[in-house]
C-alpha cells in the first residue's frame, strides 16, 4: 500500500485529537467507514482508527449529547437526554429511541438517510461496523486503542515517518472501570448484547 494513512473517525474515539495532531500526515475520511471509504476512493492507502472499551465509548456518547441537551441546544434527535443514563442506554441501544429508521419513520423525526448503515445511525453501529466490509474483513491495517492511545499513536507515527505529539482535545477523564461502575448491571448488559462483536473481535473483557 502506498500514500498517506486515512483515518476512518469513528465517534467518541479522540478521532479530534488525532486529526489536530496529524494535520497534513494523514487524509481524514470523516465519519464514514471503511467500506464507503473503499467503495469511493479504493484501497491502495493504508486505513487506520482508534476503537474503545464499548462501555466507555456509550458512556462517554451519553456525555456528549446530555451536555449538549442541558446547554439549551435545540436538536429534536437530543429529546430523550432528560433520561438517566440506564434509561437513555436501555432506550437507545434496546428499543432504537433516536438511532434506527424505524424509530424515525414511526415517529416522523427528521434524519439524515446519508448517516443510516444498515438502518440505524452512523454513530451508534458497533466499531466493527465502522471497518469492515461485507464479508466481515477488517479494512483497517492499523488498530489503535483510546485505552494506551498515546503509546499506539508514538508507534503509529514513528511507522509513517511523522513524530508528532499526540494534543489530547475533547477527551474523557473518566476511565472504563470507572464507567462500568456507574451503570446497573442490566445496563452493562444491553451494552454487551449491542456490541458483542465489538468485544469478541478486540479483545474486550464483558
Amino acid at each position: 500500500m502506498s500514500g498517506k494513512p486515512v483515518f476512518i473517525h469513528i465517534s467518541k474515539n479522540a478521532g479530534t485529537s488525532i486529526i489536530a495532531s496529524a494535520g497534513n500526515h494523514i487524509v481524514s475520511a470523516g465519519h464514514q467507514t471503511a467500506a464507503q471509504w473503499v467503495d469511493k476512493n479504493g484501497s491502495t492507502a493504508p486505513i487506520f482508527c482508534v476503537i474503545r472499551n464499548p462501555y466507555g465509548r456509550v458512556y462517554s456518547e451519553y456525555r456528549y449529547r446530555r451536555k449538549r441537551y442541558l446547554s439549551g441546544e435545540t436538536n429534536p434527535h437530543l429529546a430523550n437526554l432528560n433520561r438517566s443514563f440506564d434509561d437513555w442506554v436501555a432506550a437507545t441501544y434496546r428499543d432504537g429511541e433516536y438511532c434506527t429508521e424505524t424509530f424515525f419513520h414511526k415517529t416522523g423525526v427528521a434524519f439524515n438517510k446519508a448517516n443510516m448503515i444498515g438502518g440505524r445511525l452512523i454513530w451508534f453501529i458497533p466499531q466493527t461496523r465502522w471497518l469492515q466490509d461485507e464479508n466481515r474483513k477488517l479494512l483497517a491495517t492499523d488498530t489503535l486503542r483510546y485505552e494506551t492511545l498515546s503509546t499506539d499513536w508514538d508507534m503509529f507515527s514513528r511507522k509513517f515517518g511523522f513524530t508528532v505529539e499526540l494534543k489530547r482535545l475533547n477527551t474523557s477523564t473518566i476511565g472504563v472501570e470507572a464507567a462500568s461502575s456507574r451503570m446497573k448491571p442490566e445496563t452493562r448488559d444491553h451494552i454487551y448484547k449491542y456490541f458483542r462483536e465489538d468485544f469478541e473481535v478486540f479483545g474486550y473483557d464483558q
